[in-house]
């Protein structure tokens, strides 16, 4: 039946994972499908996971994605995030998906998030205080 229900939202789960009800079950699949057939959700959904961070309603569906993802998927949602830590922290639904993601994270991964707080310059010269430290 969950098997039945991911093929007819294929195509459309970007869409669906934005509504109320059925954001819903759409996680109920999703908990209950295979881990195939949630990396087929975790593809279609890759090129949306920045405006469905922003969705009161998707940003459970992101995080039981992200709850379930290989450490290639978390790694590629992770730079996926770059360039908007930002302004997620500062909306109240995008930093619950931002602390997930920084919960989940490798020491590298938290730091490359982290990185994106500082001021422009500190940015530029993290390789040259990297390199001295080591």
């Amino acid at each position: 039946m969950v098997t039945e229900a991911l093929t007819k939202m294929k195509g459309k789960i970007h869409e669906i994972a934005g509504s109320h009800i059925t954001s819903r079950v759409l996680q109920t699949c999703v908990k209950h499908c295979s881990q195939a057939e949630r990396d087929e959700v975790f593809e279609e959904l890759r090129p949306h996971f920045l405006t469905l961070a922003y969705n009161a309603y998707a940003v459970h569906l992101v995080k039981k994605m992200l709850d379930n993802a290989s450490k290639k998927q978390l790694a590629g949602f992770i730079s996926t995030l770059r360039g908007h830590v930002a302004p997620l922290l500062r909306h109240m639904v995008g930093s619950v998906v931002v602390e997930h993601a920084y919960d989940l994270a490798s020491a590298a991964q938290k730091q490359e998030l982290i990185l994106e707080l500082y001021s422009t310059e500190l940015q530029l010269f993290k390789d040259l205080v990297s390199a001295k430290e080591t």
